[in-house]
């Protein structure tokens, strides 16, 4: 091993001095001896003369599953630009690291990448703290020269990920808002907040002529990236997000369901069948059903003409969204308003025509037929992220580990791997 392990260890600016072993510790030690002109580790300027020197221990990558470390000594001299003494110039040292190297840095990064920072630590038998430093100075690299690509089609969702406000915060202050190109399904930006003021930061960020390419903002009913969007993209058409469509109607058909509950003309036999674990059979589609639940559902229809005209507006309204176009879609939503205001319940009641008196912008959805399903999915991803840290502490950290985990802040999204070895 002692002459093989010479042939692809190459440090610029030293000459390999001696090699040690200890197989019993699982370690190896290569002794350099230095060669290069001394520089300034600051400016870069020559030094003159050596001051004094001091012994260095860096690790680096392991070799045959033994640890590896660099030994050598570190010269200081006086920099005349700087007026001070100073270490020189040590190129295959880690810059915000001095006890590692570069290609060890570029290590935990890989890791970091595909695992959290407890895991990596416990793989490279290193510091916790070491791999979050390391990790959060190449996101913040890579954040440096990162270019929001170019998009005609996004969507914009919001997701919580804290829950103490700081002094003058709202709860819109404890959420992120997430974009996503809806062509390559990445995340390109996260900004802190739900305010209208986060979506103007993209649409600032991105430019008056990118602005104008974006067609269609897929997002839910919230006003403030509503008035964003017509702000900034005055070519872009805001489609409301069919999940939350159905998630509003789910809430309002569970309320009905309570009121019938909360009747008291109402038979025991049938308030039994209206609450704990059954209003989970209710609330499913029927499509979703095992034949006992279906049976189950026939029997409570029989009991109750609400029941009934309930499970008709459930049907109706999944079917709604798939419509073949605007003439179709507008008579079954007629016909669920008719249903409504037969069965009289206040909370379908106050769904409709909210809805209703926006029934135009609803339209929309089938001019596109675009969702933030995408948007769903990352929130998941990011809801992950979170569990596994056990909470962030650090926001911005967090916002560029969203990035790196769902958008182009990887090592998969450089080609290059002179790039990707500057960034370590």
């Amino acid at each position: 091993m002692n002459k093989f392990i010479p042939r692809f260890l190459q440090f610029q600016g030293f000459n390999l001095k001696d090699l040690k072993e200890w197989l019993t510790k699982k370690e190896i030690e290569i002794h350099l001896e230095a060669i290069q002109e001394l520089k300034c580790c600051r400016c870069g300027e020559k030094l003159d003369g050596v001051h004094s020197r001091y012994r260095m221990r860096v690790r680096h990558l392991d070799i045959m599953n033994l640890r590896c470390y660099i030994v050598f000594y570190r010269r200081k001299g006086c920099c005349p630009r700087c007026k001070k003494i100073r270490s020189e110039e040590v190129d295959f040292i880690c810059p915000h690291s001095p006890h590692i190297t570069k290609d060890f840095s570029w290590s935990i990064g890989i890791h970091c990448e595909i695992s959290t920072l407890t895991d990596t630590s416990y793989v490279i038998n290193e510091d916790k703290m070491l791999c979050y430093r390391v990790d959060y100075r190449i996101l913040r690299r890579l954040l440096a020269g990162y270019k929001i690509p170019g998009v005609t089609k996004i969507s914009v969702d919001e997701v919580y990920v804290r829950r103490r406000k700081k002094e003058g915060e709202t709860r819109d202050d404890l959420f992120f808002t997430i974009i996503t190109d809806l062509k390559t399904h990445k995340v390109i930006y996260v900004a802190p907040s739900r305010r209208k003021e986060a979506l103007d930061s993209f649409f600032i960020l991105l430019g008056e002529k990118a602005c104008k390419n974006i067609k269609v903002v897929a997002c839910d009913q919230h006003e403030e990236y509503k008035n964003s969007v017509e702000e900034y993209c005055k070519n872009a058409t805001v489609v409301w997000d069919r999940f939350h469509l159905v998630q509003n109607f789910n809430e309002a058909l569970n309320e009905a369901r309570k009121t019938l509950f909360n009747r008291k003309d109402l038979p025991d036999e049938v308030k039994c069948r209206l609450h704990g674990k059954y209003r989970f059979i209710f609330l499913k589609r029927d499509k979703k059903r095992t034949d006992a639940e279906k049976d189950f559902i026939k029997e409570l229809i029989g009991m109750n003409e609400e029941f009934m005209l309930l499970e008709l507006v459930k049907d109706k309204f999944n079917s709604f969204f798939d419509a073949l176009d605007e003439a179709e879609a507008r008579d079954i939503w007629d016909d669920i308003g008719v249903m409504i205001y037969r069965i009289w319940d206040f909370s379908l009641y106050k769904w409709y025509k909210n809805l209703d008196e926006q029934f135009e912008q609803l339209l929309k959805y089938f001019e596109y037929r675009v969702t933030t399903a995408v948007s769903e999915g990352v929130n998941n991803v990011i809801k992950m992220l979170k569990r596994k840290a056990f909470g962030h502490r650090n926001m911005e950290y967090f916002r560029l580990k969203i990035l790196q985990k769902c958008g182009w802040l990887n090592s998969r999204s450089i080609s290059n791997y002179y790039e990707l070895s500057q960034l370590f």
